[in-house]
């Protein structure tokens, strides 16, 4: 019985590839690197179409060409459309929503380790950046369109040279770094409150599994849980309770929808006493039990 819960990674990108008409002209697959040419509808309509949480462990870095998609990203709705990047760091959990027929998205994702020493790591590759999907002008869009036709002809040279490939890795992740630093920079920064509320989402999507109350996070933050609990429903309208619920449910979503474990063994993984409290929790969460949700 296969007790590891699986990630949206090179081997389901892999059985993706293998259950649509993409062809090898448009997508690149190892266990090193994925490079989508011109993802289309087929691709996503396999991925996307179950509506299902998915647990992204690599960096995916990717440019939206045409046509726009809703997802939940961490926890957090996201509307995005054409001409934007979209960038996920590992541990980030996606939850497609909708998207449009005419959706393309261009993008890489990097499955093993960074071209980066740890003194030159980009501050995106540092661990403090979860996602980030941000509008970009035109000449940036073809710059990036351009850095991804290298990336293209340099997976499909033979010989295939390694430390040129690399380097234009590198050279992609800084053009992405670029982006979000100067994005940053021209935006106001967030308000106090707002700021606590972004780390607070932060750290319950790190922590959910095995922190269920709000004192742990009140104390990691060093606030009172009563401070905490009023700042995170002033900003966002729903309890801290309630978040920190909605992502722990998340967290059962990926277990029964992509491991075989048995639904005790999900419970004791997601330090609930026991089974019975566990579907109790989620018959409340999404409106089933998990076997029905298992096998829906």
């Amino acid at each position: 019985m296969q007790k590891k819960v699986k990630d949206f990674d090179f081997s389901m990108l892999q059985e993706v590839v293998e259950h649509t008409a993409i062809s090898t002209e448009q997508i690149v697959v190892n266990p090193h690197f994925a490079l989508v040419r011109q993802g289309d509808a087929s691709l996503f309509r396999y991925v996307l179409g179950k509506n299902e949480p998915l647990r992204i462990n690599d960096y995916r870095l990717g440019l939206v060409v045409s046509g726009e998609a809703c997802a939940r990203i961490n926890l957090m709705e996201r509307h995005v459309q054409a001409g934007s990047v979209v960038f996920f760091a590992p541990g980030s959990i996606v939850q497609p929503l909708a998207f449009s027929e005419n959706l393309r998205i261009r993008g890489f994702a990097l499955f093993g380790e960074l071209p980066f020493t740890s003194k030159q790591r980009p501050d995106i590759c540092l661990g403090t950046v979860r996602d980030f999907q941000i509008p970009i002008d035109a000449p940036m869009q073809s710059t990036l369109c351009s850095m991804l036709d290298t990336l293209w002809l340099l997976a499909k040279a033979e010989p295939f040279v390694a430390s040129a490939f690399r380097s234009m890795v590198a050279a992609y992740f800084n053009m992405f770094n670029h982006i979000y630093t100067v994005q940053r920079a021209q935006n106001p920064a967030p308000s106090h409150q707002a700021d606590l509320f972004n780390r607070f989402i932060h750290l319950v999507n790190a922590e959910c599994q095995a922190h269920h109350n709000l004192d742990y996070y009140a104390a990691h933050l060093y606030l009172t849980p009563r401070y905490l609990g009023n700042v995170v429903k002033r900003v966002s309208g729903s309890t801290a309770k309630l978040w920190i619920d909605r992502a722990l449910a998340t967290e059962a979503k990926i277990r029964l929808k992509h491991s075989d474990m048995p639904v005790v063994d999900i419970a004791n993984d997601l330090c609930f006493s026991n089974a019975a409290f566990f579907c109790k929790f989620f018959r409340r969460m999404v409106g089933c039990t998990p076997l029905d949700y298992r096998y829906r």
